[in-house]
């Protein structure tokens, strides 16, 4: 009988050791200060769909192919007769993006909104001057065939399954930058200024861990902000 108590003991103790040990690692965990910025780690469906709030409160296009993109680019006007919105050269005008301060992943045209180039621009001439290095770009505008790929691919979250799923890249108004090569100091500077024009209202941005990639999505008016 006498032993049969100190088994009951012992496991008791054992239990509690274990249960002990878990809490404090736990608590370990809860305490642990992630040094990201918590603007950056969005929830991804909130963040979506408040880009695609913005993209229709400006009435920007979304491109369905190629052919839709070149026509955009001949003649932007007629895709805002008998919209809500009037043409603005300096919101709606769709550019070929020239690397400036930045490069991008591959050698093929890139076209996104003059807003969206002019802050492109003004980000990769900051980090240049900070750092003496480009930054690395990989995406600008998509039409839907081509996210429909990345969907396939499960590379982005943005399926269009609703229409507040659809991605910003159909707009012409975001772009991403690879995190491939950054050290730990050039990547903090991203996150901090990312998280200052957050803000600042500017932009909508979130870090994609599974692309390795900081997703920005450009307000046509942060520079009237």
């Amino acid at each position: 009988m006498r032993r049969e108590w100190h088994v009951v003991i012992f496991g008791a103790l054992f239990c509690f050791g274990i249960m002990g040990n878990a809490a404090s690692a736990d608590a370990r965990m809860f305490f642990r200060r992630d040094p990201r910025p918590r603007l950056l780690i969005a929830v991804r469906d909130e963040s979506l769909a408040l880009q695609n709030k913005i993209i229709d409160d400006f009435c920007l296009v979304r491109f369905e192919n190629k052919k839709m993109l070149g026509e955009y680019l001949r003649n932007p006007e007629k895709f805002f007769e008998g919209k809500s919105c009037a043409f603005v050269p300096r919101m709606h005008r769709m550019v070929l993006v020239q690397p400036e301060f930045f490069y991008f992943a591959n050698e093929s045209n890139h076209y996104a909104l003059l807003s969206a180039r002019n802050f492109m621009v003004m980000l990769g001439k900051a980090f240049y001057g900070q750092f003496h290095v480009k930054l690395k770009m990989t995406d600008t505008v998509r039409v839907r065939k081509e996210q429909d790929v990345l969907v396939r691919q499960n590379k982005t979250k943005a399926d269009g399954q609703t229409h507040d799923r659809q991605s910003a890249h159909l707009s012409g108004a975001a772009f991403d930058i690879s995190r491939l090569g950054l050290t730990r100091q050039q990547n903090r500077w991203i996150e901090l200024k990312l998280e200052l024009y957050i803000k600042q209202e500017k932009i909508v941005a979130v870090e994609e861990i599974y692309n390795n990639a900081f997703h920005v999505f450009v307000r046509p008016d942060w520079e009237n902000k």
